[in-house]
Order: structure tokens, then sequence, then C-alpha cells
């Protein structure tokens, strides 16, 4: 259960990451801007595409069972970064939300702390056991499965930032209008 768990949230954070990247580069300038290291600016649309990335196929990883003992170890390591500045943006609140599932889902920076703190001992656990528990795949399939994982999201990442978003969670979609519906008329 903390596997498929775990792996769904990754995946999960991952896509709607991927289908928006402009939203997420756009947050990653805004915590780049809060911590005063605009230097960084130019590594930002790289650092979008890695972050995604890296997050669907650690979470594509666990959900099917493949490389049993490094993905909860990446997890770990994504999570060692992120629980720490979680807490640091819940503590001080200088952006109004971590953006880490994007437009899809709000959280405010106290709840997304604690859904740190709840995917770090959920991965602890599976850096413990995750070794015993059988794949899905057969491992030699395993590298097609991410090859083909990593394809799929670089693609959608692609669609979102040269196009529009595939599927558009913002308040104001693009062509929709700006006035209520009683307004307009």
């Amino acid at each position: 259960i903390f596997r498929l768990a775990v792996g769904l949230v990754f995946i999960y954070s991952g896509y709607v990451k991927a289908i928006d990247p402009w939203g997420t580069l756009y947050k990653l300038r805004e915590y780049v801007s809060v911590m005063h290291v605009s230097s960084l600016y130019s590594l930002l649309t790289v650092g979008t595409f890695m972050l995604f990335t890296v997050e669907f196929l650690i979470g594509v990883a666990l959900v099917t069972g493949s490389y049993r003992r490094c993905a909860p170890r990446f997890a770990m390591l994504m999570m060692a970064f992120m629980l720490p500045l979680t807490l640091w943006i819940a503590i001080y609140n200088p952006v109004a939300d971590c953006g880490c599932f994007g437009e899809a889902l709000l959280l405010s920076n106290w709840a997304t702390f604690w859904k740190n703190v709840v995917l770090v001992v959920m991965i602890a656990w599976l850096m413990k056991y995750n070794a015993t528990i059988r794949c899905i795949i057969i491992p030699t399939v395993q590298v097609w499965s991410l090859s083909l994982s990593a394809a799929f999201v670089i693609l959608l990442g692609f669609i979102g930032y040269n196009f529009q978003p595939l599927v558009d969670y913002r308040p104001y979609p693009a062509g929709g209008s700006l006035m209520a519906i009683d307004q307009e008329e």
C-alpha cells in the first residue's frame, strides 16, 4: 500500500507539472526570486523538465515495483530536499502555495509540509522492505517501462511548453470569458 500510495503521488505530481510546464516554470521562478538567487534563471527550463520527469519516473518505478532498491532511494533523495524546503515555506510563507500539484490541487503550505512528512515516513519503510516485494513487471522489461514513461512525460511537457496544456487547471482557461455569465448580458 505504501509503495502504491507514494508512487501514485509522485506520478500525479510529475504529470500535472508536465502538462503545464509554464506554470511549473513560473513557480520555480517565484522560488528563485524569494531566495534571491536569480543567477539560476537560465537553468530553470531544463530544471522544470528534469523535475517532472524524475518525479514521474520514480512514481512509475514504485507503482510497477521496478528497481526495488533504487526507486525508494531516489524518492528519499528528492524528499531530503523537498521536506526542508516545504518546512521553510510553511514557517516563513514566502510563496502562496508550493505548487507541488500545479494548479490541479492547491494545498496550503502547512498541508504540503505534513504531506511530505507522511511521504518521508512511507519512503523510509519502503527503503527497508521494498526489496522483498515482488515486481509487477519482469526485470528485463523494467528499462522499457521507464524509457517509454520518460518519452511520454517529456512529450507531454513539450506539448504544454510549445502549445497549450492538454488539461487546463487554471481558473481562467484560454478562450474562456473573464466575466461571470450573468454579467455578460
